[in-house]
C-alpha cells in the first residue's frame, strides 16, 4: 500500500516548482450552484439551482490573468436567468505553488431573461476566492466562490432594485492551456 503512496506522489513531485503558465492562452469550463443572498426581494420568489460558464483566460504572469466569459445562473421556481457576459482579473497569491489560493475582481453586463423588468443591459459586479490546483502543464482546476452583485448601470434609471440580485455561487472550474 505504501509503493501505491509513493507511486501517486510521483507526478506532483517531477517539477521542483508549478510550470509556469505565463503568456499561455486557455478555456475555462465552470459548474456549481447558486445560493441568493437571503433578505432580497429577488430571493423570496426563487432558490438557486445552477450556475455554468465558459471563459477564454490568458495568463499575464506567473500571478495574474484575465478572463473574458460568460456564466449563466439558474434559479427554480423562476423561470428568470441571468446571463453576465464579462471581464475578470485573477490574482494567484504564490505563483510557484501547486495548490494556492486564488482571488477575482470582475465586471460586465448582465442580461436578465424572463424576469419582469426593463429590458436594458445591467451592470453586474463579481468578486471571486477560492484555491486553484495545477494538475499538469495544460490543466488547471479551480475550486472557488463567486459573489454576483447586479444593479442598474450608472445613469440608467429603471425598475431595478440596488438590492434586488445578489448572489453566492460555489463552482469547480477547469482550464485547459493549449497554447
Amino acid at each position: 500500500m505504501k509503493y501505491l503512496f509513493l507511486l501517486l506522489l510521483v507526478p506532483l513531485t517531477s517539477w521542483c516548482d508549478s510550470p509556469d503558465l505565463t503568456h499561455r492562452l486557455g478555456v475555462s469550463l465552470s459548474a456549481g450552484f447558486d445560493i441568493p443572498v437571503s433578505g432580497n426581494n429577488f430571493d423570496e420568489d426563487a432558490n438557486g439551482e445552477f450556475v455554468a460558464g465558459i471563459a477564454g483566460r490568458y495568463q499575464l504572469t506567473p500571478k495574474s490573468s484575465l478572463q473574458l466569459g460568460y456564466t449563466r445562473f439558474e434559479w427554480s421556481n423562476s423561470p428568470a436567468a441571468v446571463r453576465l457576459y464579462d471581464v475578470m482579473y485573477l490574482y494567484r497569491v504564490t505563483s510557484l505553488d501547486w495548490i494556492t489560493p486564488i482571488l477575482g475582481i470582475g465586471a460586465g453586463a448582465v442580461d436578465i431573461a424572463n424576469y419582469n423588468i426593463d429590458e436594458n443591459l445591467k451592470l453586474g459586479l463579481r468578486g471571486r476566492v477560492g484555491a486553484e490546483w495545477i494538475i499538469s502543464k495544460e490543466v488547471v482546476m479551480d475550486f472557488v466562490v463567486d459573489y454576483l452583485y447586479v444593479c442598474q448601470m450608472p445613469g440608467e434609471e429603471g425598475t431595478l432594485e440596488s438590492n434586488e440580485i445578489q448572489a453566492f455561487a460555489p463552482q469547480v472550474v477547469a482550464t485547459y492551456y493549449f497554447m
